[in-house]
């Protein structure tokens, strides 16, 4: 009797896990809202690394899932990969664009410039 709810509560602790993870995606897609900004703005790059974590938890525990813990995480994935084609089809919008300008300026600026010779 211990025992069945020790595993339970490590059950709800995983799919806890893996639906953190899953919000995290969808929120890097603008499917739902930032919870300190209160907006839905697209990260892709977020979004996908979100994504690449879930699918390499997914790959290593293969075989050692309980039957809803397997079902929940396929069905989660799944959600999240058809989001993810879906807003990649999408143009970008201006201020993505935008902040995508401003972090590629940053990065030019940390990179040490090269003496030009004449």
């Amino acid at each position: 009797m211990a025992g069945e709810k020790k595993d339970r509560v490590k059950e709800l602790q995983f799919l806890g896990l893996i639906t953190m993870l899953a919000n995290s995606a969808m929120q890097g897609l603008g499917k739902i809202s930032d919870p300190f900004t209160g907006k839905a703005e697209r990260n892709m790059e977020a979004a996908k690394a979100s994504i690449d974590i879930l699918e390499v938890l997914r790959e290593k525990t293969q075989g050692n899932l309980t039957e809803n813990e397997e079902k929940t995480f396929d069905t989660l994935l799944t959600n999240i990969r058809l989001n993810y084609v879906d807003e990649s089809k999408k143009p970008e919008k201006k201020e993505e664009k935008q902040e995508k300008k401003t972090e590629t300026e940053a990065k030019e600026e940390k990179q040490p410039q090269k003496d030009k010779k004449d």
